[in-house]
């Protein structure tokens, strides 16, 4: 398997990611798709966390989607995220697909909400479109050092469910088809806004169970229950919010929580 795979020429220069997170293969099928295309510009395809995939894990060492631009003597999901950084901020666009622990409709992510970004986004044929702002750091959305790039992640559904991996084909498909590197027809879909706010993380992971209420999207109003602790004590909603990412295997942030704009 190439960690790095370059096909067409010319411009524009779109970078298609998969496996930034071992665990979340959807894209790797969506990466042999773009290859069945003709091209009119070049496209990098990047299959980033090689060593966690063949594991099975979401990383290594450290997580690859916190550490851009990276390190080139750091641990190792460091020195792969510098590896990357060569080819990742020389492009005019960037497309970063992942798949997360619950269900979710599939939704697109960008660190700041440009118009260019949402005019774009409006063609890839998604209903919601989540701006993360600075909650995040060291992702793959991030600029770095001027870089201009328009760049986008996009979560299309649970890790092992085989419509993440067709939503993945069909997002990229449609990316390249509004960048007018592939021939189709373009989407026209104005998707909802959602802007991150803040998330919640738990102390005490080890001894909490986040409530089954708790869904992507799905509101949760102040003083509703997020989830209880094992002593009993119930931890409440300080103010509404909507819910995008929910982690209830408590591996990393529980949730990240927006409103709606």
């Amino acid at each position: 398997m190439e960690r790095i795979e370059i096909i067409g020429k010319g411009k524009p220069k779109v970078c298609i990611m998969s496996i930034v997170h071992g665990n979340e293969i959807c894209g790797l099928e969506a990466l042999e798709n773009i290859k069945k295309f003709k091209l009119k510009g070049t496209v990098i395809l990047i299959r980033a966390n090689i060593e966690a995939y063949k594991e099975n894990k979401r990383y290594l060492e450290i997580n690859l989607n916190r550490v851009f631009p990276g390190n080139d003597k750091g641990k190792l999901e460091e020195r792969t995220a510098f590896e990357l950084s060569k080819y990742i901020y020389d492009c005019d666009f960037i497309l970063d697909i992942h798949s997360s622990s619950e269900e979710t409709e599939p939704f697109l992510l960008v660190s700041v909400d440009l118009p260019e970004h949402y005019n774009l986004a409006k063609s890839i044929g998604v209903k919601n479109y989540v701006t993360l702002g600075k909650v995040l750091k060291g992702s793959s959305l991030d600029e770095c050092n001027g870089t201009k790039s328009l760049r986008f992640g996009v979560e299309c559904g649970q890790h092992e469910n085989k419509e993440a991996k067709e939503n993945a084909k069909e997002i990229s498909k449609n990316f390249l088809i509004a960048l007018n590197v592939i021939e189709g027809e373009r989407k026209s879909i104005e998707p909802k806004k959602y802007k991150i706010i803040g998330k919640i993380d738990i102390a005490d992971k080890e001894n909490f169970t986040p409530d089954k209420s708790l869904h992507a999207f799905k509101t949760i109003n102040k003083d509703d229950i997020i989830g209880v602790f094992k002593n009993g004590e119930k931890l409440l909603a300080e103010e509404t919010f909507i819910p995008i990412l929910v982690d209830k295997q408590m591996k990393e942030e529980l949730l990240l929580i927006a409103k709606e704009i």
